[in-house]
């Protein structure tokens, strides 16, 4: 880990180690002092290849218990929805201007997001359902009758008469150890009503995504010590199509035949497998996403870590957070501007230039 990097982290643990003992009178000046200190150094920048990456911290929370953002994803071209922890959802535009989307359920944690041809719904916690009413500009949830206690951990729009979810008993989502019975559901009525089309009590369904060059959907099915991946052309039935063997992934990619299994130990290696190549990440903990975008490959993970490669350099930064949090989900907004989302409230924007500011610290191996 570069140098720059270690001096940075250990900054922000001494001024959130204060946190513990003082009052909060003083605590306002040690934060004070601290916002100071951070205008300098979050403004990170790195040259790579003739680009520059800066980064904004925009929001982050001040206790692990403070609420996550686990997805982001598109709701147009001008704006994303967010949501997370305790069921909240909100909306970001393209200028950063952060606001509340209204839903009438709240309380319930909510896992993925995703949209399609005006679609968008949202899967989570306690069979818990979402979908957007764009006439009333509002979220209705709603709990699908018999997984009251399963947690909805990944949902994908296929189209509007093809919906699929997949995940397990709610235990698993909180980091129990639990038998998983792992299912996936399949609705042909726009989430009205679900049927179950795969189930295994030893698998945790994590993830399904569809391979829209070959209309084939994945799956990534995690038992105690192995993770495999199984597909399906007709979304009923389904084959196991590769073993990972050993390690944890908890997210896949797949297109044109290809796929990225995303994972790692929570604080050890994370790990980045396609085929036959496996990158491990020294001490970044889980890698969480994988985001491609102008052929520079962006990868989230645990505490705090962005790792940024391009055909000529890998360069890992760590955010100057108050905590080490995981960063969830990256998502690019225009061509040279996104977002990421992670625990402990975290919102940062990533800023991709072609070439550097002047003004910004440069970070050397």
């Amino acid at each position: 880990m570069p140098k720059f990097q270690k001096k940075i982290t250990i900054k922000i643990n001494i001024f959130a180690a204060f946190r513990n003992y003082y009052p909060n009178h003083v605590l306002h000046s040690i934060n004070y002092l601290r916002f100071l200190i951070g205008a300098m150094l979050v403004i990170l920048s790195t040259v790579m290849a003739g680009q520059s990456h800066t980064f904004e911290i925009l929001r982050q929370g001040v206790a692990y218990s403070d609420s996550s953002f686990y997805d982001i994803q598109a709701k147009n071209d001008n704006e994303y929805w967010i949501a997370g922890k305790y069921g909240i959802i909100k909306s970001i535009n393209t200028n950063f201007e952060l606001k509340t989307a209204t839903c009438d359920l709240s309380g319930i944690d909510i896992y993925k997001l995703d949209s399609f041809d005006g679609v968008s719904m949202a899967c989570g916690d306690l069979g818990t359902v979402y979908t957007f009413d764009s006439n009333n500009d509002s979220w209705h949830g709603r709990s699908v009758k018999g997984y009251e206690k399963c947690c909805f951990y990944h949902i994908k729009i296929c189209s509007k008469s093809s919906i699929f979810i997949c995940g397990g008993v709610s235990a698993i989502a909180h980091s129990k150890k639990r038998i998983p019975h792992g299912f996936i559901l399949h609705s042909t009525d726009g989430g009205l009503t679900w049927n179950k089309v795969y189930s295994n009590p030893f698998h945790m369904v994590w993830t399904i995504e569809l391979d829209n060059t070959s209309n084939t959907l994945y799956a990534l099915m995690y038992t105690p010590n192995r993770t495999f991946i199984y597909n399906s052309t007709d979304g009923l039935n389904w084959r196991k199509a590769t073993n990972l063997k050993k390690g944890i992934y908890q997210d896949i990619q797949v297109k044109n035949g290809q796929y990225f299994a995303m994972g790692g130990e929570p604080w050890g290696n994370g790990r980045l497998k396609s085929g036959n190549e496996l990158s491990v990440f020294k001490d970044t903990g889980i890698i969480w996403s994988r985001t491609l975008h102008k052929n520079t490959e962006y990868l989230t993970a645990s505490k705090n870590i962005l790792i940024v490669r391009s055909e000529s350099k890998t360069e890992t930064f760590v955010l100057p957070l108050n905590l080490e949090f995981n960063l969830y989900e990256l998502s690019f907004m225009t061509e040279d501007k996104g977002i990421i989302v992670g625990s402990g409230g975290t919102i940062v924007k990533v800023n991709r230039q072609t070439s550097p500011p002047s003004a910004n610290a440069v970070l050397k191996d």
